[in-house]
């Protein structure tokens, strides 16, 4: 199955129930082939807001993963999506609250990804907005050279229109 068709497959297995089978066809090479999906079942894990920190931090971590895979499969809308969801879970209370040395740079790793998602899609205002979060941030304050002048020239670009 082609990355392409990663969303509308994440979509599907998100609304499938506990021993519910989903079939899934798709042409490749010219030759149609079927993937069947079946949930045996699933953790319940309760809603996000209710697990630890570190938890939550691992879910991030694991979406990160996964959208960086994507953009290297030049899957950028779902990478940005992918990227988009562990940045609502790592500027969350919850996930803030724990004690993370790294949490900043992880967050401003998540956000500088995202950005570049938005310049590859030709979306200049998402860029903007990425970047002038990761400039502008007291908290999360870009300290790392390399990445600051990475978002610097990602904003020049956006303002640009290149």
């Amino acid at each position: 199955v082609s990355t392409q068709s990663t969303g509308i497959i994440d979509q599907c297995i998100l609304r499938l129930t506990e021993s519910e089978r989903a079939v899934f066809k798709y042409i490749h090479a010219g030759e149609v082939h079927t993937v069947t999906v079946t949930l045996h079942s699933f953790l319940d894990v309760g809603p996000i807001w209710e697990m630890k920190a570190t938890e939550q931090h691992g879910i991030a971590m694991e979406l990160k993963a996964l959208g960086t895979e994507l953009f290297r499969e030049k899957e950028f809308k779902l990478a940005a999506e992918k990227y988009g969801m562990a940045l609502k879970i790592l500027v969350s209370d919850g996930c803030r609250a724990g004690v993370l040395d790294s949490h900043g740079e992880k967050i401003n790793s998540v956000r500088s990804n995202l950005a570049l998602c938005f310049q590859k899609l030709g979306q200049p205002e998402g860029t903007i907005y990425h970047c002038e979060q990761l400039l502008s941030d007291k908290k999360y304050l870009v300290e790392d050279e390399k990445l600051r002048v990475k978002v610097l020239y990602r904003r020049a670009w956006a303002f640009c229109g290149n």
